[in-house]
């Protein structure tokens, strides 16, 4: 694992997650989208923040 602060991954997620806010300057995600959709967007929000606090792979 990395070393860093909770806080800072607390941030990126809040930050990465906003992207599909129905505030978002961005996207606005609206409850009209497929299940599958958000679904794929939880993937891909966990997935980064695995990559990102896991030591790189050689």
């Amino acid at each position: 694992m990395r070393q860093g602060d909770p806080f800072d991954v607390m941030a990126m997620v809040i930050a990465i997650s906003m992207a599909w806010s129905p505030v978002s300057n961005v996207y606005a995600a609206t409850a009209q989208e497929p299940p599958e959709v958000h679904e794929q967007r939880r993937t891909l929000l966990r997935e980064s923040v695995r990559r990102a606090m896991t030591a790189d792979q050689v």
